[in-house]
């Protein structure tokens, strides 16, 4: 409002908070989120070893052409990428094949293996890529022998205790009747 006069006028200004709100209604899309759920197998250390990587997609569409690159790094001398490039939808899983090969002089022990998981969303087919690194035992089979030859042992060593503490009772207990006869 102005008032006052034309050559010095005065001005009050009056402010009102005003608002609206409109609804909108909104999709959010996560797209594909690829974890490593279970590795299986082990690496012998001087030898070829097999490994098989299940791999589950916790996203909200499906991943295309999923593919696991991994790199050779110490001590892992090698690495062969299987050629799968299956498709998983949400919540499911697929498994991909990986060969390894490690230094002989190693000992036992985990070991990480670097990699890369590419794949393909689901919408637009956009590829993206992230980085995973696996943990892989390296060791030598353990001979399950010994275990059963300390089994044997055990079960004879109780054996024998056994029958020397039953025949002491008994030579204890004839010494009693022979007291009271």
């Amino acid at each position: 409002t102005a008032s006052g006069e034309e050559s010095i006028p005065n001005f009050v200004f009056t402010y009102d908070s005003v608002s609206i709100e409109l609804p909108l209604q909104a999709e959010v899309v996560l797209g594909p989120k690829i974890e490593l759920e279970e590795l299986k197998g082990k690496a012998a250390p001087g030898k070829e070893s097999s490994l098989e990587l299940i791999l589950v997609n916790r996203g909200d569409e499906p991943a295309h052409e999923l593919k696991m690159q991994a790199r050779p790094s110490p001590p892992f001398l090698m690495v062969e990428n299987g050629n799968e490039q299956p498709k998983i939808a949400p919540e499911e899983s697929a498994s991909l094949s990986l060969t390894v090969f490690a230094d002989e002089n190693l000992t036992s022990g985990y070991y990480a293996l670097p990699g890369r998981v590419s794949y393909r969303d689901g919408q637009g087919g956009e590829k993206r890529s992230q980085d995973l690194t696996l943990m892989v035992f390296v060791g030598e089979e353990a001979s399950s022998s010994w275990l059963y030859l300390g089994a044997a042992g055990l079960a004879l060593l109780l054996l024998a205790g056994g029958f020397l503490g039953l025949k002491r009772l008994m030579s204890g207990r004839r010494r009693i009747r022979i007291i009271r006869s």
